[in-house]
């Protein structure tokens, strides 16, 4: 869809502690073949430091950049893929009250690794809805670092997971980016992919078993879908967002300064936007993140801060960001780049 009068006046975002992938194959934790054939460097690691407690980190280094746009927000998002405290927490919550946030609505976003640009898309409505809303603030925060979770081994060959939190602030009155297209879909063909044979009702025990996307994508394509089947529906689906947003935006896909999706292998990027499209793979993402890891639904803004802070991407440039996610869920923003942003001069 196309979108008009949004925009977005800040970002701020929190990495921990940096790992390199040398570090992690000396201790026995990440493949040398992996790392010879994809091209991980390294990742970020939080330790005891909780999701919600990065994303108000996140936030406060967003809402303190906005500097003269500055303004009370009226809308507050959170979405986290992984554990982001016990069942009955309400995390928008938590992060509100240590904000000093009060008298807002809320919602938490349950849309796994594209839950940062759905709930993007869901503070598009209220900008520009019967809400009234002028200002939005949208967080997102992953914390990995657990017994039941292999974060260099135990999602898809091509991933390595990341700790962190970003933070974005939309308003209605202006920014340095505007946000000119918003495209979402699901494909339910595929909703197994993450669950496998995983049975629907409430945990037995032992409750807590370790969480592996290979079991599962193991289990989908054994009894539902052949994996080159899957991969190809993936690739059209998500080709197929980019395509719809870059229409909306008015420009071609020439036009495209940089393409940011989720840090994954690099090699299905080119795979599914760079060859299709004719992006060189100089405009993407990949560089940024094989050094943060996949941080949940974070990439796509703490990829967009860092080029934005390095002259990658600036005034009169459109920026494509892509995110998908079990479900299978994706969402594409067509951003054009107004000025520099303030915080950074």
């Amino acid at each position: 869809m196309k979108v008009q009068g949004v925009y977005v006046s800040s970002v701020g975002t929190y990495l921990p502690q940096p790992v390199s992938a040398e570090e992690a194959i000396a201790q026995g934790l990440y493949d040398q073949e992996l790392y010879d054939t994809i091209g991980w460097r390294g990742t970020h690691v939080a330790g005891r430091q909780s999701a919600p407690d990065m994303a108000v980190l996140a936030a406060r280094q967003a809402l303190g950049r906005q500097g003269e746009l500055s303004e009370p927000v009226e809308s507050f998002l959170h979405s986290g893929a992984f554990y982001q405290g016990p069942d009955e927490v309400s995390v928008p919550g938590y992060i509100m009250r240590e904000l000093g946030l009060d008298g807002i609505p809320s919602l938490d976003i349950r849309q796994g690794c594209n839950g940062m640009l759905a709930g993007v898309e869901v503070a598009v409505g209220r900008l520009t809805g019967a809400a009234r809303c002028d200002s939005a603030l949208i967080t997102s925060a992953e914390n990995h670092s657990t017994p039941l979770l292999d974060r260099w081994r135990g999602s898809a060959p091509g991933i390595v997971m990341g700790d962190g939190a970003a933070a974005v602030t939309l308003s209605s009155e202006g920014g340095f980016a505007e946000i000119v297209a918003a495209n979402s879909s699901t494909l339910p063909a595929l909703e197994g992919w993450h669950r496998g044979d995983d049975d629907l009702l409430p945990p037995q025990e032992p409750m807590f078993q370790p969480l592996s996307v290979g079991r599962t994508v193991e289990e989908f394509t054994k009894s539902t879908m052949a994996m080159t089947e899957a991969i190809e529906l993936i690739s059209k689906f998500s080709l197929g967002l980019v395509q719809r947003s870059i229409v909306d935006a008015g420009i071609n896909a020439s036009d495209v300064a940089a393409l940011i999706s989720v840090n994954a292998d690099g090699r299905a990027l080119e795979q599914w936007f760079l060859e299709p499209l004719g992006i060189p793979a100089g405009r993407t993402s990949w560089e940024i993140g094989r050094t943060v890891g996949h941080v949940g639904g974070c990439d796509q803004f703490i990829s967009l801060d860092r080029m934005l802070a390095s002259g990658a991407v600036g005034p009169g440039d459109h920026v494509i960001l892509h995110a998908a996610a079990p479900g299978w869920t994706g969402t594409t923003l067509a951003v054009r780049i107004a000025e520099r942003p303030p915080w950074l001069d």
